[in-house]
């Protein structure tokens, strides 16, 4: 039987390492074009003169995102001594080069997906978003997106075939000769380095994710030029925004206050004086999966039929607009009118100051406030700011206290059995309250409970079904509530957390895709 195998080539340690560094380069050239083929209906390049202006930058952040991968592995293929030809040393080198190279590739592939969520690269502040939650769920990824996964494994077994096309000839040169050729050699590295790091030899500072700018024409744009390794490495340690004080507070009082105080002669004023108030929070609730606020295009599909039946009898914003692409934007938005600061309020240097909340102001007009959320205790940090906002009384999976019915794998309790949960708790509340629910079940991994499976209305999308599943849960919710003592006196609003990327193309543009109900 004839074997197939690649001819190898002999080369010196110096064309070794410059065969390595180009592969890790190649690869990603190759995840970008990766994310700009598979996120192409969000980024609207105009023509192939921006898509070629944005490779042509993104050349200057790989350059850089090369030196930060890969300079343990450089320093170990150039030191002057003669064991860095050896078999054992090589090996190890062989280990210093493809762990974070092929951690590198992990972050750029996860981004192809975790883009069309944030329309951003991802940066060190998702750490700390997610840091008090379950970091096991996320091990569905790979399931939940097997393209992705399946390119991983690809690039990587291509990757380690042409890593071993070359092979290191040993130089036999004398040790003096090694030292002068391997400093020379570390000297010029150091100098190109350099170069790399800061995307040339003109710039005072290092190369910076907001340099990308200057390579398109849209905000979203930059995300094709940057890479995830260097926006990860670049925010590294870095709390993201720093802390601006130009003179005492009491003197920036003279000249802005942030008090205001609203007129009471307005149409609506004092007419729901009195009453209590619910809110929902409808996870990666969209405008678009809304078929009632779609009527105007023929054929629309809709995932919440529940939801369309209330807009007869609702007073109905119809160009509502996140100010945020993440659950943690949420909070402050809604309840202290604190729009993302350039990273998440609540990680920002900014989150210790002191609010004014709509929860504060509630209460102390003799409102009980609670806030409710079906996740695990700590998720997303949700209960330290509701403490810091004043609401009176938090909710969530520990206080549910029946495990059995959380979604296995997901992120907490199903919507409609913590929904009936906020329904039964509502009831014992001393009136006038104020009560919010954030729902889950809408959230990736996108799972229903194994008795609607196949019986929700459902879409190209998977979260179409858990928005029918949420909707369905909701109806369930107002058949409960509207048995209780309390709920003629109560104001319903029902809003969202954020929107997220569909695929009708009246959405596919940056209106459509922060627009929610």
């Amino acid at each position: 039987m004839v074997r197939f195998r690649l001819p190898h080539f002999s080369t010196s340690i110096y064309g070794l390492l410059l065969w390595r560094l180009l592969l890790s380069l190649a690869v990603l050239l190759l995840s970008r074009v990766i994310f700009g083929c598979m996120n192409a209906d969000l980024l609207h390049m105009a023509d192939s003169d921006a898509v070629w202006r944005a490779f042509g930058g993104g050349l200057r952040f790989d350059l850089a995102a090369l030196v930060y991968l890969n300079a343990p592995m450089l320093l170990m293929h150039l030191l002057p001594f003669r064991f860095v030809e050896g078999r054992a040393w090589q090996r190890a080198t062989a280990w210093v080069y493809f762990v974070p190279n092929l951690l590198a590739l992990a972050a750029n592939l996860a981004d192809v997906i975790y883009f069309r969520f944030t329309l951003n690269r991802t940066t060190m502040a998702v750490f700390s978003e997610f840091a008090h939650d379950n970091g096991w769920r996320f091990l569905h990824f790979p399931l939940d997106y097997p393209l992705p996964t399946l390119l991983f494994f690809v690039i990587t077994g291509v990757w380690a075939v042409l890593y071993g096309l070359f092979v290191l000839r040993p130089t036999g040169c004398t040790c003096r000769r090694r030292i002068l050729v391997s400093s020379g050699a570390l000297v010029v590295a150091c100098g190109l380095s350099f170069g790399a790091v800061r995307g040339g030899y003109g710039d005072l500072r290092p190369l910076a994710p907001h340099n990308a700018a200057l390579y398109c024409d849209e905000p979203q744009q930059q995300a094709l030029v940057l890479n995830t390794p260097f926006t990860l490495l670049r925010t590294m340690g870095k709390t993201g925004m720093k802390p601006l004080t130009f003179f005492p507070e009491q003197e920036a009082q003279r000249y802005f206050s942030a008090v205001r105080r609203p007129t009471t002669d307005g149409q609506w004023s004092g007419r729901f004086k009195g009453r209590n108030v619910v809110v929902i929070i409808w996870e990666s609730m969209a405008k678009e999966w809304v078929g009632g606020l779609n009527r105007g295009i023929a054929g629309y599909p809709s995932y919440t039929p529940f939801v369309d039946s209330l807009l007869a009898h609702s007073y109905v914003f119809t160009q509502a607009y996140a100010c945020g692409t993440q659950s943690v934007d949420a909070m402050p938005a809604l309840f202290c009118s604190i729009t993302r600061p350039g990273q998440p309020f609540v990680t920002s240097p900014y989150a210790g100051n002191g609010v004014t909340s709509l929860p504060e102001i509630l209460r102390q007009a003799g409102y009980h406030t609670a806030f409710f959320h079906n996740a695990e205790n700590g998720s997303m940090g949700f209960d330290a700011f509701a403490h810091k906002v004043r609401f009176h009384d938090y909710y969530g999976q520990n206080e549910y206290g029946n495990s059995r019915d959380a979604d296995p794998g997901g992120w907490g309790i199903w919507d409609e059995p913590f929904l009936q949960f906020v329904d039964r708790r509502l009831n014992s509340f001393r009136q006038p309250f104020f009560a919010t629910e954030f729902t889950i079940s809408s959230h990736h991994p996108f799972h229903v409970p194994a008795q609607y499976r196949g019986r929700l209305p459902q879409g190209p999308l998977p979260i179409q079904q858990c928005v029918a599943y949420t909707d369905l849960s909701l109806r369930r919710f107002f058949e409960t509530a509207r048995r209780m003592p309390w709920y003629r006196n109560t104001l319903f609003v029902i809003t969202a957390d954020h929107a997220v990327t569909g695929v009708r193309p009246e959405y596919r543009n940056l209106v459509g895709r922060f627009s929610i109900p």
